[in-house]
């Protein structure tokens, strides 16, 4: 998969580099991160794992079985290797009915430093 997400950043950049106006760099944007597009096609072809919040990548990854015990002989390495990546947790709700008409919304994360209002 790296390979592949490499193969696409060094399209895009060249594609982006030979743009020669808004309107192309537009269409470069939606081939590349449109709802069709190649990099979205790989992420949501990645695999979703069960998490804990608050809580840690790595202890995700052991819990989920994606991640060898990191203290036993040179599996730290590995670990660490990991740690290169980027990680997104996400999740997903429906608001009660009603609730998106009210002139104002606070979502709160218990338990979370942000906090999102609209």
């Amino acid at each position: 998969m790296k390979e592949q997400l490499e193969a696409i950043r060094a399209g895009a950049l060249a594609a982006i580099g030979a743009a020669g106006n808004t309107g192309e760099l537009e269409a470069l944007r939606v081939q590349y991160l449109g709802k069709k597009g190649e990099l979205t096609g790989i992420l949501r072809g990645m695999g979703k794992l069960p998490a804990a919040v608050p809580g840690s990548v790595y202890a995700d990854l052991l819990a989920a079985g994606k991640l060898e015990d990191p203290f036993w002989r040179d599996n730290e390495d590995k670990a660490l290797a990991l740690m290169e990546n980027d990680f997104l947790y996400t999740e997903s709700f429906t608001p009660q009915q009603g609730i998106l008409d009210c002139p104002c919304q606070v979502l709160r994360f218990e338990g979370a430093l942000e906090q999102w209002s609209r």
